[in-house]
């Protein structure tokens, strides 16, 4: 009776604390990999040519778990702006208020809302935003994605799929394009689009060639901690900052701490991460990575605080609103 009362306490306790809910691991987060990936569209032009695109740019993140797919999320933002079929005239011209308006609505984003495995490939459900309108569309997967190592021992996941949309229902008409003469519209309002994304996450053999070179500045202040301690690290670090021309950014104590984080040493990479949003509180970044550490080792309310901070300092980073999706406290 006693040890069933002392396990109620602590259950409670935990709930009291808001304790995570869910089963939900940070590891579980990929970050896309834009410069491995793929976002295009192909389109009818006068009902016999093929007009074909992609956006160059864009951010993103997928929650995958490879024992339970129902669990994949996607999250997506692409930048209009990054449009591009070869044409410097027409692309222009898409992004214009005749099409995208990209001044207007300059981003378009995909936010899953469920994964339903279909016999050897995913059906992807989720809202699709383009020019300010948001319908739900189904992404069929043409292969069922698992977790690969690669020659770098980094995890990597690829979704790859296509899908057929009607422009009009977006509002991206292209008044001036949609005359019809002999039955042909000049561009066709169906469109296809394809993607391939790459989601990668870096683990620890590849990160440790980022901290490796020691004339670096991050290189300098990983040798330093792993030498001699944090602190010694710290004011290497700090002595560093006073060097014109020493390239040291939010990105140096953030290099190392990931390091830290990748190599179990989460006591390291939470003091290098505080003394980072200390020296650069407007980035996005250090907040990230702070979370990322605080939900490594269980503290769910810190991880939500700022995963929120980041999203807060920057609207596209698509890792923090992934990761904010499943993390669930009282």
């Amino acid at each position: 009776m006693m040890q069933k009362l002392l396990i109620t306490t602590l259950l409670c306790v935990a709930l009291e604390s808001g304790a995570q809910v869910s089963e939900f691991k940070i590891s579980e987060i990929f970050p896309i990999e834009a410069e491995h990936s793929y976002l295009g569209f192909d389109v009818q032009y006068m009902g016999y040519a093929k007009v074909r695109g992609r956006f160059t740019e864009f951010r993103g993140a997928v929650r995958f778990n490879e024992r339970d797919l129902s669990k994949t999320s996607v999250s997506i933002r692409v930048d209009v702006s990054s449009i591009d079929t070869g044409n410097e005239w027409r692309d222009n011209d898409l992004r214009s208020d005749q099409w995208f308006d990209e001044k207007n609505f300059p981003f378009m984003e995909f936010n899953s809302q469920y994964v339903r495995p279909e016999g050897s490939h995913l059906n992807i459900t989720g809202d699709l935003t383009m020019h300010g309108v948001k319908r739900t569309v189904t992404f069929p997967m043409t292969y069922t994605p698992k977790v690969l190592k690669d020659i770098r021992e980094d995890s990597q996941i690829v979704f790859s799929g296509t899908l057929q949309i009607n422009r009009i229902d977006f509002g991206v008409e292209g008044k001036r394009w949609a005359g019809v003469k002999e039955g042909i519209t000049a561009v066709s309002d169906s469109v296809n689009l394809e993607l391939t994304i790459l989601c990668k996450r870096i683990n620890a053999p590849n990160f440790k060639y980022w901290v490796a070179n020691v004339n670096t500045p991050h290189g300098k202040v990983y040798k330093m901690a792993t030498s001699r301690g944090i602190n010694a690290a710290l004011k290497t670090f700090d002595s560093l900052r006073l060097v014109a021309d020493s390239n040291v950014n939010a990105e140096t104590l953030n290099t190392v701490g990931l390091m830290f984080l990748k190599e179990n040493k989460t006591d390291e990479a939470i003091a290098l991460f505080k003394k980072n949003i200390v020296i650069y509180p407007e980035s996005s970044m250090v907040y990230e990575s702070y979370g990322e550490a605080m939900a490594t080792i269980g503290r769910w309310p810190d991880a939500v605080m700022n995963f929120r901070l980041a999203l807060d300092k920057d609207s596209g980073n698509m890792k923090a609103k992934e990761t904010l999706r499943h993390i669930k406290t009282k």
